[in-house]
């Protein structure tokens, strides 16, 4: 009867024993599950796979790490991709803008698998990566593929430890991480992603840690600068021994520098890069100043100004006028100067309107780039004439007079603002503009004119 009882309780011993160890296998398959797609990759993809590369890594606080978004369709034609979202603890990393443009928040460097990335965004204070990638509307194809979709720059902070990133992503669930495929007779759309393994980083802290920091135009950059002009660099740093310039300078560096080097003028884009080092590390820091695309050389105005149609002085009788008339060649505005004054079309015509004096119209014209051409024209303005007086006499006499039968007579005149004189009646011929003559004899009355 005992033995009865410790079959019984053998029997008991075992089947709880098994029960217990189907649920610890159930645990372990859970964690194994767990773990395949939030914190460690595999080692080989097999399925539709996004994950992480490297999945892990060691970094120094303040270094930066490079982590690819890495998509395998395996084979499968797909219509999209969706990473919604990547976590990461913002209390260890924190991601460098790829564009280095704060207008459009923080952002990833993409690469597109598909052809058209729909949106790209990072939430530094949240810890969270967003990417999509989808065919364009105008693709006849789908495509499978296996590549990079983004490339994150993580920036480790000064929290030491090991810190995990994980996709959210449910088998089955269509608002989280997925990668689509469609067929495209019935515009079905499925989803086919079967894993989304993590990363796992470990972040140190160097008991004396080198650090270097290097600025253009006191902007960790990019910058953007004119063509043919120069930026300042300063730099600092810390734990370092020695510093080495290369890229766009080179040569040994101070430790520091607060008071700036000049680039020299850039004609094209360049990066400046200093490595610092002590005897156990070296870290590195670069700034990219971009430089404009060269002006295009536009051509210096002409300008063309005449008076009454003549590039040469004119003169013009006072009380009188002058046209001005002017064409341009590679201006955009015109200043009148001198005679005239006022903006000017870049041709045209314009009286002078009654002149009293001599005035000389100058015209100043620019070309888009500021450079200015100009042109120039006198007009000469002479007094008018004053008419001719003339005071003719006979025997000193405004006449008339009558002398007697066979005598002559005294003929006498003088004249103001004439230049010559003619006789006319009784006499003629030309005649000084002043003088005296005898009428001879005469035996009639005669009238004399001097004009």
């Amino acid at each position: 009867m005992q033995k009865k009882h410790s079959t019984k309780n053998l029997r008991l011993l075992t089947f709880w024993a098994l029960i217990i160890g189907l649920i610890g296998l159930s645990i372990g398959f859970f964690i194994l599950a767990y773990n395949s797609y939030s914190f460690r990759p595999s080692a080989e993809v097999s399925s539709p796979t996004i994950y992480l590369a490297p999945s892990s890594g060691n970094v120094n606080s303040g270094e930066n790490i490079s982590v690819a978004i890495k998509v395998d369709s395996n084979g499968v034609l797909i219509a999209g991709i969706d990473v919604y979202k990547l976590h990461f603890d913002p209390n260890f990393l924190e991601v460098v803008d790829a564009d280095g443009n704060p207008d459009n928040g923080v952002n990833i460097q993409a690469s597109s698998l598909l052809g058209q990335i729909m949106s790209n965004s990072v939430d530094n204070a949240a810890g969270t990566v967003m990417i999509q990638d989808m065919i364009p509307v105008t693709a006849e194809s789908l495509l499978a593929v296996s590549g990079t979709l983004g490339t994150i720059n993580f920036k480790a902070k000064t929290n030491s430890g090991t810190t995990q990133t994980y996709f959210d992503f449910e088998p089955g669930s269509p608002s989280d991480c997925n990668i689509w495929a469609k067929d495209l007779a019935t515009g079905a759309v499925s989803e086919i992603l079967a894993a989304a393994p993590g990363g796992s980083y470990t972040i140190t802290t160097p008991s004396n840690p080198v650090t270097v920091n290097i600025k253009a135009n006191d902007s960790d950059g990019p910058i953007e600068i004119d063509y043919n002009t120069n930026a300042t660099l300063k730099w600092s740093s810390t734990g370092a021994d020695s510093c080495v310039a290369s890229g766009g300078w080179s040569d040994g560096k101070d430790l520091n520098n607060d008071t700036g080097v000049s680039t020299g003028n850039l004609t094209a884009s360049t990066t400046f890069t200093l490595k610092c080092s002590n005897s156990l590390e070296d870290k590195s820091d670069s700034v990219t100043v971009n430089v404009k695309d060269k002006p295009i050389d536009v051509p210096a105005p002409t300008v063309n100004l005449k008076a009454n149609d003549t590039h040469q002085s004119i003169t013009i009788t006072s009380g009188s006028s002058a046209t001005l008339k002017w064409s341009t060649a590679n201006a955009v505005s015109c200043t009148a100067k001198d005679g005239w004054s006022g903006s000017k079309e870049t041709s045209g015509t314009q009286s002078t309107g009654s002149l009293t004096s001599s005035k000389t119209y100058t015209l100043v014209c620019l070309n888009s780039e500021g450079v200015s051409g100009s042109d120039k024209v006198s007009v000469n303005v002479k007094n008018q004439p004053l008419a001719p007086t003339v005071d003719l006499k006979a025997n000193n006499s405004d006449g008339p007079i009558t002398v007697n039968y066979s005598s002559s007579v005294g003929l006498s005149w003088t004249s103001q603002n004439a230049t010559s004189c003619t006789a006319s009646g009784a006499w003629s011929g030309d005649k000084s503009t002043s003088g005296s003559e005898s009428t001879g004899e005469l035996a009639e009355t005669k009238t004399y004119t001097n004009l």
